[in-house]
């Protein structure tokens, strides 16, 4: 008798589409499989120690692949049966059974996996054209927009008129110079400043002495911060020199934004707006940042180093 908990490959849970568009891992269906099965044999092992119900070891795996098909296709308003699928027979999933066994699978994942690592900043091919040595990091926030609460208070902690103009969560991420995510937290309260966020945070991404990172303007106050000149008052203008900083800083500040982007482009569930516990949808957004950092191991780096040499940090 094989083995109860390899009974499927992840080829065989798809729902005809291939793996990469049912999950949006890496850029192929050879990369989303193999990023599946390096996090499926990671987990492997905890899965058995914390799930090991007899009559449903050989649908953990395909619980664990619904979770992204859950994040990928997102729908609040439409019935589990007519969305959430595996297989080429497209066999469904009812609701009961979703929160039963697909939603401990998330939170499990999400806790346990470890591909995101802050120590990355000091590789060797982490530096940038436009950036000293001295600096390391990326970072910036990003909105999840949810459903508005009924309590009035969490309301008001959610709702972001000027920048939003909605009622939304904060994640926030930050990248090597080479666009690998280093760090990822949330959810955040929407009406909580970045740099509060940063500072609130900073027992997970420690830095050197003389280490520092590129933010926007949100970060003003930030020590390990570096942000670009602004005028002295509304009206004055920038000195040339200035201009130039802002402009080369600004390049390399573009890279958080792309790993942003693809961090939520073409999941359902982060772009739209999210109804459910937030304690789900946190789990959810780590679950696919350290997916991605996987993906990103095996599609290989999306920038090449400017150079390749130590960090002069210390």
């Amino acid at each position: 008798m094989g083995d109860p908990w390899e009974v499927y490959a992840f080829d065989d849970l798809h729902c005809g589409h291939g793996l990469h568009q049912d999950t949006l891992l890496g850029n192929s269906d050879a990369i989303a499989d193999a990023t599946l099965t390096a996090l499926w044999l990671f987990l492997l092992p905890i899965f058995k120690q914390l799930l090991n119900r007899r009559k449903q070891q050989k649908m953990v795996k395909v619980y664990f692949f619904l979770a992204f098909v859950y994040i990928r296709y997102y729908q609040p308003t439409t019935t589990f049966q007519r969305w959430l699928h595996w297989g080429r027979a497209k066999t469904s999933i009812s609701k009961d059974a979703f929160y039963d066994n697909v939603v401990p699978v998330i939170h499990i994942s999400a806790n346990h996996l470890d591909e995101i690592k802050w120590d990355d900043r000091f590789s060797f091919a982490n530096h940038h054209q436009y950036a000293p040595d001295w600096i390391t990091f990326i970072a910036d926030g990003f909105p999840q927009l949810v459903w508005q609460p009924v309590d009035p208070l969490m309301r008001s902690l959610l709702y972001v008129p000027d920048k939003y103009a909605a009622v939304v969560y904060k994640l926030h991420i930050a990248i090597d110079l080479i666009g690998n995510v280093i760090h990822f937290s949330g959810l955040h309260l929407g009406t909580t400043p970045d740099s509060i966020i940063w500072k609130r945070t900073e027992n997970e991404h420690p830095t050197e002495r003389n280490e520092f990172g590129y933010g926007d303007l949100a970060y003003t106050g930030c020590d390990d911060m570096i942000t670009n000149f602004e005028p002295l008052n509304r009206h004055a203008p920038l000195t040339a020199f200035e201009d130039a900083y802002n402009k080369r800083m600004n390049k390399v500040r573009a890279r958080v934004e792309h790993a942003v982007a693809e961090h939520v482009e073409g999941k359902q569930m982060f772009q739209g707006t999210y109804r459910g516990n937030p304690e789900l949808l946190e789990a959810c957004h780590l679950l696919y940042a350290h997916a991605n950092r996987r993906a990103r191991k095996f599609t290989g780096r999306k920038y090449l180093p400017s150079k390749n040499g130590p960090h002069n940090v210390y």
